[in-house]
C-alpha cells in the first residue's frame, strides 16, 4: 500500500473515532495496583522465659515484648499463639486464639491458667452456682501457691497438705496472700478436672470447703508426675 493510501485510511479511522497506534511507539500497560500485604503483624507480651509457638512453628524472637508475623490466608480467619515455659519442673503452656482481621495485642503472664486449670476454676464456681452460692474471685497469689504445691506433690509422688515442712498457710503467705484464713483441697490421678471436682463434691470435708460462704478468693493448680499422674490443688481464701 502506498504512503498516500495509508494516510487516507488513517484519517478515515480517526474521523470515525477509532484509536490507532504508531508503529514507532509500543503500548505501555498501566502499572498494576499495589498488592495488599500478605502478612499480619501481632504484638505479643509474654514472660521473658517463654518460647512462642505460632501455628505450630517456634518463633525465634526473645524478650518480654515481641512482634510476630503471620501469613494471611483467605481460608484462615485465626492463628494460634502458644507461650511455653518451665516452672518448678512443670511444663507451662498457655494458648491464645487470635483473629487475623483484628489481631489486637496478646498478653500472657506467669500467673495465667492453663486450659485444664481454667476448667478446674470454672467448674468450682459452677458447683457453687448450682448451690446458690456466689462465684469465687481469681487470685493469682492463691493460684501460685496451689500450682507450686501441685508441682511439689508431683515431684515427690506424695499427696499431702504438709510438704517440705510447710502447710498451706505457709505457702499462701510465701505467695503474698495477706490473710491466714485459707483452706485447701487436693487430690490426684483423676483423669480430668471434671473427675477431680466430682471427687471433692463426694467428700464431706472437701465439699464443705468448696461450698463455703466463708471464702471469697480461689486459686487452682495442676501438675503432673513423671508417669503422667495429675495432682490437683484448690486453695480458698478470704
Amino acid at each position: 500500500m502506498s504512503f498516500l493510501k495509508t494516510w487516507a485510511w488513517t484519517g478515515i479511522l480517526a474521523a470515525c473515532g477509532a484509536s490507532w497506534v504508531s508503529a514507532e511507539g509500543p503500548v505501555v500497560p498501566p502499572p498494576p495496583p499495589a498488592a495488599e500485604s500478605l502478612d499480619c503483624e501481632i504484638e505479643v507480651e509474654v514472660p521473658d522465659v517463654a518460647y512462642l509457638i505460632v501455628d505450630g512453628t517456634t518463633d525465634s524472637t526473645r524478650g518480654a515484648k515481641r512482634k510476630v508475623r503471620v501469613r494471611k490466608d483467605a481460608k484462615k480467619a485465626t492463628c494460634t499463639i502458644v507461650a511455653n515455659w518451665s516452672e518448678a519442673g512443670q511444663d507451662r503452656r498457655i494458648e491464645r486464639t487470635v483473629r487475623l482481621d483484628k489481631p489486637g495485642k496478646v498478653v500472657i503472664s506467669l500467673d495465667d491458667l492453663t486450659a485444664a486449670e481454667q476448667r478446674l476454676f470454672d467448674l468450682t464456681n459452677q458447683a457453687r452456682a448450682n448451690s446458690g452460692l456466689p462465684a469465687l474471685r481469681f487470685d493469682p497469689r492463691l493460684c501460685r501457691a496451689a500450682r507450686l504445691h501441685s508441682a511439689d506433690m508431683a515431684r515427690y509422688n506424695s499427696m499431702s497438705h504438709y510438704l517440705n515442712g510447710r502447710s498451706h498457710q505457709h505457702r499462701t503467705a510465701e505467695a503474698g496472700y495477706p490473710s491466714g484464713m485459707v483452706a485447701e483441697n487436693i487430690c490426684y490421678s483423676q483423669y480430668n478436672p471434671e473427675a477431680a471436682i466430682n471427687t471433692w463434691l463426694n467428700s464431706s470435708g472437701h465439699r464443705a470447703n468448696m461450698l463455703s460462704y466463708s471464702y471469697f478468693d480461689l486459686g487452682v493448680g495442676i501438675a503432673y508426675s513423671s508417669n503422667g499422674a495429675p495432682y490437683y490443688t484448690q486453695v480458698f481464701g478470704r
